[in-house]
């Protein structure tokens, strides 16, 4: 059993708003068999996740010339600047679960250190549709002195295709993506894709990944403004739910609204890789869940520099003191805790570092401290042992 859009009030879809200038045609792609982990029991239909009509071109191609990297709005907007002094993502690794990736992106080719494709298209695991390939330049497109710059252009990539081509595949594919993200060392999820129903094998899935100390993010949808409107995986029980704004820090009128909204980051015109080694303006929520993807990345490589221990739930916190409070006053269904704020994720006075203890001291004014954690070299040896021979009072 398949739920299709238009024929089904259940669909699952990734999250980019209409276009104002459309693609020329393509050729389309015949539909590839599902893969043998797709196929379900009868009691347990899979569903067909598709793109909305509309939803496959993005606003505006643009082939950029060589002149130097581009910081979109959206970085000044949540001050991702400042956060860069204390950490550009080095360390991190995200998992962006779409429709693959363009492998010869210059902003992206260096990036990427594993892919998949889950979906069984005759493109393999690279991206025909562009969807996947601007979420995935959107948190970490390298800083490389052209294209674009990813919030956090250190951070590495696992591109797992799990739309196909033409935007659309099933249940099963998104719960093994995650799954293989999670094997192969993610520290955070991204996924810009939604149901207005929940999924029990997306929702096992996404607790297994959280158990793992992965940090799930998801788009709440492209429903707005309608109350209630914020699907799933976005909703399930710690996954932080992504709204979208504008330049002017406006709650996005197609944002869906809901109590499980966390969090609001830029989402209209932003600007990202594209394939074809392009580069394209889009919207929707899709565009705003890897910026906050991109702000977990930043934290989690924070939190490691510093041996810091952290969980998802430590992510979620953070988002929900730090976030810039928008219209109404507090939580809200639009925007959730308000405005993502990197900077302030990641304090140059980590309060949640204690201070180290004062040495005791042994009576005789000597201070017993631990080994330092950088050796010492005296001569350019290094000293394994210093003995100390006291004099009696």
């Amino acid at each position: 059993m398949r739920y299709v859009y238009g024929l089904s009030s259940i669909v699952i879809f990734a999250l980019a708003v209409s276009v104002l200038a459309p693609l020329p045609a393509r050729v389309p792609v015949p539909p590839a068999a599902p893969p043998p982990h797709a196929l379900l029991a009868p009691d347990q239909p899979d569903r067909e996740w598709k793109l909305p009509p509309g939803e496959l071109a993005p606003n505006q191609i643009v082939i950029q010339a060589d002149a130097g990297d581009v910081v979109d709005w959206g970085h000044a907007t949540i001050g991702v600047s400042d956060a860069w002094k204390q950490t550009k993502g080095k360390g991190a690794t995200v998992a962006v679960l779409d429709t693959g990736y363009d492998h010869s992106h210059r902003d992206l080719k260096n990036q990427v250190t594993a892919s998949k494709d889950f979906t069984g298209s005759r493109s393999g695991d690279s991206d025909v549709n562009g969807h996947g390939t601007h979420c995935a330049g959107i948190i970490a497109a390298e800083e490389n002195g052209v294209g674009v710059i990813g919030v956090a252009p250190q951070a590495k990539v696992l591109a797992g295709k799990v739309l196909g081509d033409n935007g659309s595949g099933l249940s099963t594919w998104i719960a093994a993506g995650i799954d293989w993200a999670v094997e192969n060392g993610a520290d955070v999820i991204s996924m810009s894709l939604g149901s207005d129903a929940p999924d029990s094998r997306i929702e096992a899935a996404v607790k297994r990944a959280l158990a793992k100390n992965v940090i799930v993010i998801a788009a709440a949808g492209n429903s707005g403004p309608r109350e209630g409107s914020a699907g799933w995986p976005g909703s399930f029980e710690g996954v932080v739910c992504v709204a979208a704004v504008d330049s002017n820090q406006a709650v996005a009128s197609f944002s869906s609204r809901g109590k499980n909204v966390q969090v609001a980051a830029p989402g209209v015109n932003v600007r990202s890789c594209y394939p074809g080694d392009r580069f394209a303006t889009m919207s929707g929520t899709s565009m705003a869940t890897p910026y906050v993807a991109g702000c977990a990345a930043l934290f989690v490589s924070y939190c490691k520099a510093r041996g810091i221990k952290w969980a998802p739930a430590d992510f979620a916190t953070a988002i929900a003191k730090t976030s810039k409070d928008l219209p109404p006053t507090g939580r809200d269904t639009a925007s959730g805790f308000g405005l993502v704020q990197p900077a302030k994720l990641l304090p140059a006075d980590d309060p949640t570092v204690p201070n180290p203890p004062t040495p005791p001291d042994t009576g005789d004014g000597i201070i017993i401290t631990p080994p330092p954690a950088t050796p010492i070299t005296i001569g350019g040896r290094k000293v394994k042992r210093i003995v100390l021979e006291l004099e009696p009072k």
